[in-house]
């Protein structure tokens, strides 16, 4: 039985470190904690469990585990000048989205002007320079169909093109695309698969259709498909199997499609919520990642779970979960290694906001330990054998100025 009433056979000590946490009024309200006037304004205890299931001692990879591995130290590239909250990894560019203004070169001699949108080469960080999709508000969420970006957020213009909180732009040039599909709120998430995109958010209509936070568009023509399952409440994070048979939903909902399912579900691509349902989901979900085989699934969950999570994919099983000092924000899958961010710290240690997992068991990666100077740290994660990127709120990463992003080369 876990500290939430909850049993939970995988735990294999109850308690390895207690921790005071400091919570503002919106970080309260957003767990539960009082509404809109309530006043809610105070430093709570919140007993932080350091969890390994399964595998060795908490921070120990056993001998012999395959992990992919990357520099402690970030590529010393190019800077958003801001906070980063969406990172996409495509062939050797990363794109980061999130709120700036402004791009600076690491030495701080170029400053150039790019609005919450950027292109960077893969390698060096260096500025793609014929890249440019400025927006007139945050970008959220990034995706791709290999030709296509696709950008999510709380804009209503790209380039100075209509375009509502989603669109479609030039992966080389950031050109705006005919691709048309507006939604009336935030897009928070996006994911592409078997012919269409899926898009997550706090949403009630797309292309002027009724949606309820969760829909999907055709590739081809960027209409609306009757996939129209409908959440409670937002949708933060989406993963799609390859062949678009498997559609994962996660956010702040306690119902979807009809069904009940608290904060994560899987669905079809006809809209109806199907099995598995996933075992421990007991708190909202910031960031999905489904292995490149789709069999496995990792969650970023916040509240007050503070966890990277690994599920069977056909059973809804949870295969281990690992617990930080604050919410897990950014989760990617890469070979056989999971990558979890997140705020504040993780088993005491307040300069970390990054961990890397063996997937097979959940053993902690001891030797990938990056160390942030900023609170917030990991807002988004994604990656491939060759770099992990990380956007999110930190100025150092292991001394190395790195701001609103970092990519990390393989060791």
């Amino acid at each position: 039985m876990n500290l939430w009433g909850m049993p939970d056979s995988r735990l294999l000590t109850p308690l390895l470190s207690a921790k005071v946490g400091s919570f503002g009024t919106k970080e309260l309200r957003r767990l539960g904690f009082g509404g809109k006037g309530s006043g809610v304004k105070r430093r709570i205890g919140v007993v932080l469990l350091t969890v390994m299931t399964i595998a060795g001692p908490a921070g120990v990879a056993p001998a012999g585990a395959a992990t992919v591995r990357f520099s402690n130290r970030p590529v010393a590239g190019w800077r958003a000048v801001g906070v980063g909250r969406a990172v996409l990894v495509v062939g050797d560019t990363v794109y980061v989205g999130g709120d700036f203004s402004t791009v600076r070169n690491n030495s701080g001699s170029s400053t150039v002007s790019r609005a919450n949108l950027a292109a960077f080469d893969a390698s060096t960080g260096a500025l793609r320079t014929t890249f440019r999709a400025d927006t007139n508000g945050t970008v959220r969420a990034l995706a791709t169909d290999g030709s296509r970006l696709f950008v999510g957020g709380s804009f209503t213009r790209v380039n100075g093109t209509s375009r509502s909180r989603l669109a479609a732009v030039d992966l080389n040039s950031g050109a705006v695309q005919s691709f048309t599909a507006d939604a009336n709120s935030n897009v928070y998430a996006l994911a592409v698969g078997g012919g269409r995109l899926y898009v997550g958010g706090s949403f009630s209509s797309l292309q002027g259709r009724s949606r309820s936070r969760l829909a999907s568009v055709q590739l081809s023509d960027g209409s609306v498909a009757s996939f129209n399952p409908s959440a409670n409440n937002s949708v933060r994070a989406l993963a799609v199997a390859g062949d678009g048979g498997a559609v994962y939903a996660a956010g702040d909902f306690t119902s979807v499609g009809g069904s009940s399912r608290r904060y994560l579900a899987r669905l079809n691509p006809g809209g109806q919520v199907v099995s598995p349902s996933f075992s421990g989901a007991d708190a909202p979900v910031f960031a999905l990642s489904l292995r490149a085989d789709a069999s496995r699934l990792a969650v970023a969950y916040a509240g007050f779970s503070n966890q990277g999570a690994y599920y069977n994919t056909s059973s809804g099983a949870r295969l281990w979960s690992n617990r930080c000092d604050g919410d897990a924000q950014a989760i990617s899958v890469i070979e056989d290694s999971v990558f979890v961010g997140f705020h504040e710290g993780c088993n005491g240690d307040t300069s970390v906001r990054v961990m890397s997992y063996n997937a097979s068991n959940g053993s902690r990666d001891s030797n990938f330990r990056p160390t942030f100077d900023k609170f917030y740290g990991a807002w988004a994660a994604h990656g491939n054998s060759s770099v992990l990127a990380i956007a999110g709120d930190f100025t150092r990463i292991s001394g190395v100025a790195a701001q609103g992003f970092a990519i990390f080369a393989r060791g």
